[in-house]
């Protein structure tokens, strides 16, 4: 590969770099409160075209993470993708381990304005399990 090929791909590359990847870049943490092991974070969610609305999650390996979004009629779309572990869900529990998991927050249908929302986020459960 030549050199002009070189700094042309490297040039290339933020402006095709997955929005899973963009999102990355702007995560808020998820913490819970002293001896909470539940949180409600709340957001914008955006269509597909816009930049996902990020959040990341530290467990420790054997946990229990339920996330759940909190519904506003039967039309409510609004969903997340946990990379490597799920994806377009709005309810989702899984047994974790000893790392940081984004979360991106979204809807599902094209062409819509952005809306708020609220998710619920749970850990339970000792860790190392």
């Amino acid at each position: 590969m030549s050199r002009n090929s070189i700094i042309a791909a490297t040039l290339l590359l933020p402006l095709i770099a997955s929005p899973a990847a963009r999102a990355q870049q702007t995560c808020s943490r998820i913490h819970f409160a002293r001896g909470q092991s539940s949180a409600i974070v709340k957001g914008i969610a955006r269509t597909s075209n816009d930049p996902f609305t990020c959040y990341t999650l530290t467990t420790q390996r054997g946990q229990t993470a339920t996330l759940a979004i909190q519904t506003h009629g039967p039309n409510d779309d609004t969903a997340f993708t946990i990379p490597d572990v799920v994806d377009n869900q709005d309810k989702y529990t899984f047994k974790t381990e000893a790392k940081t998991y984004q979360i991106l927050v979204y809807l599902t249908f094209a062409r819509q304005p952005p809306r708020p929302f609220s998710m619920q986020v749970t850990v339970s459960g000792e860790a190392g399990k």
